[in-house]
């Protein structure tokens, strides 16, 4: 009975893999490569005058962070080499931070 379930299982593997590589080598030829046609562009309106705004909307405008950057000078490492370094120190005075916009709301339309 050994026998037999070695033999079925060595056809099972011979009929997989017969039918594997008939579908691979099969005449059929490849289809043709399809034409790709790009969609035509959204036709966008742009009015002349501004959007209104309605009362109550306050528009928030991004405040960029200061900085400054600071040059280190020559020093001393570890080991007491002179050295320079390579790069500016940049610190950061205040954060970004939104705010109001005013001089922009003074522009739109109430």
């Amino acid at each position: 009975m050994n026998i037999m379930a070695g033999m079925r299982r060595t056809l099972t593997i011979l009929s997989m893999t017969i039918m594997l590589f008939s579908i691979g080598c099969s005449n059929k030829e490849l289809p043709e490569p399809r034409e790709y046609v790009e969609a035509p562009a959204p036709k966008v309106s742009v009015g002349s005058q501004p959007a209104e705004v309605p009362p109550g909307v306050v528009r928030y405008c991004w405040e960029e962070p200061m900085v400054t950057f600071e040059q280190n000078g020559p020093g001393i490492d570890q080991e007491g080499h002179w050295y320079h370094p390579s790069y500016i120190a940049v610190r950061q005075v205040r954060s970004g931070k939104w705010r109001p916009c005013e001089a922009e709301i003074e522009r739109e339309v109430r």
